[in-house]
């Protein structure tokens, strides 16, 4: 109910107000104060009252009411700071930590997707946890895609007819810096077959670009010289007149 006062302008003022002691419940406290010109100033909090039972635990984490996934443009390929406001917890006994999220706000986010993640903690150690995704879309300038310098084709021979191992080297270059790859398939080090096979590498930078490059790989089979005599087989002994 109401509690009228009188004192003068600065004096810090103390009220003690019962609540039901039978429910665990959040009230909202709003005071008024009026000046000799009738002028009224207004202030509104929360109280939270909770049950506490004898040899009780309380096993409830705080609740924390987290924001809305945030989308956010830039034309620097390093990315941009996202400020989030609004990250609250409440629970049952009281918040006595967070929320604290990470990363912060204010944060520089890099281009794509970042989840942040905001925790807050209560008396008896209970953690709530809650999460949101900041994406960062690059929109500067950049529309030619990574250029990829691969190997010439590539020929090889090989005594196994499983093939052989083959290694080379590929790289990529952008106007605003490749951010995937180069990544080849079949990737450097694989075992290629007898015959041609075609490796194709691709290269992505920040705007979304793509950049292909491809090479060909040709494993022939070496002649094996044949040094095993031929095996001769008698089928039959044949009767004959021996000879001097």
């Amino acid at each position: 109910g109401d509690s009228p006062w009188v004192g003068s302008i600065g004096q810090w003022i103390t009220f003690t107000l019962d609540y039901p002691p039978a429910i665990s419940s959040l009230y909202s406290v709003t005071c008024n104060a009026y000046d000799a010109a009738g002028n009224v100033g207004t202030t509104t909090f929360n109280v939270t009252v909770a049950l506490a039972l004898e040899g009780a635990t309380d096993t409830i984490p705080p609740v924390i009411v987290q924001l809305s996934d945030i989308n956010k443009q830039t034309t620097n390929t390093a990315g941009t700071s996202a400020v989030f406001t609004g990250v609250t917890a409440t629970d049952n006994v009281g918040v006595t930590s967070g929320p604290n999220c990470t990363p912060d706000s204010g944060s520089l986010f890099p281009i794509g997707t970042t989840t942040v993640t905001c925790t807050a903690s209560d008396a008896a150690g209970n953690v709530g946890t809650a999460s949101f995704t900041v994406t960062v879309n690059y929109t500067g300038l950049g529309d030619a895609p990574p250029v990829l310098t691969v190997p010439p084709n590539i020929t090889d021979s090989t005594s196994n007819s499983a093939g052989k191992t083959v290694t080379f080297t590929v790289t990529a270059s952008d106007d605003v810096g490749v951010t995937s790859g180069p990544n080849c398939t079949p990737p450097s080090g694989s075992n290629f077959s007898v015959g041609t096979t075609t490796v194709t590498c691709t290269a992505s930078d920040v705007a979304g670009n793509t950049g292909t490059g491809t090479f060909t790989v040709t494993i022939s089979l070496e002649d094996v010289a044949d040094t095993t005599p031929p095996n001769l087989v008698v089928s039959n002994n044949m009767p004959g007149v021996p000879t001097t």
